[in-house]
């Protein structure tokens, strides 16, 4: 299960409900790969397994044997830290998420908040590497002479 935010546009489920952009709701399917660049990843909740003597699980494997006695539910959520970074607010029509999970930071995705696209393929492990991210997007936009 995960929570996605609509980015532009609007989305009926097929519950009946209808949900416009900014919205944010659950979803068992995995929008952001089923409608590219229309939802954001707000948070997900890995899925366990209960067994029958209740501990939790992760799926089990194919050899039919659980071999974790127990799988603490792991949730990501991304939080805007585009005021962070001033040159991305100098660059403007950016937006700068770091993205965590209960493990930790993962890393930093920088998105057009025009149509929501992402600039960078994975996510900027490092704060540092996000600003260099930002230079070399800002050089690319310079004019030529």
């Amino acid at each position: 299960m995960a929570k996605y935010r609509l980015l532009s546009g609007f989305y009926k489920c097929k519950d009946g409900n209808t949900y416009k952009k900014g919205d944010v709701f659950e979803s068992e399917k995995d929008l952001c790969k089923v409608f590219v660049n229309k939802f954001e990843l707000v948070e997900r909740t890995l899925p366990t397994q209960t067994k029958t003597d209740g501990s939790l699980s992760s799926p089990s494997s194919a050899g039919g044997e659980d071999k974790l006695k127990a799988s603490p539910l792991v949730t990501e959520s991304e939080v805007d830290v585009t005021d962070e970074f001033s040159r991305a607010v100098k660059i403007g029509g950016l937006k700068i998420v770091k993205v965590t999970n209960s493990n930790g930071v993962k890393g930093y995705n920088v998105i057009d908040s025009g149509n929501g696209q992402l600039h960078n393929s994975k996510p900027i492990k490092t704060f540092d590497k996000v600003k260099k991210f930002l230079k070399n997007i800002a050089e690319d936009d310079t004019p030529e002479k």
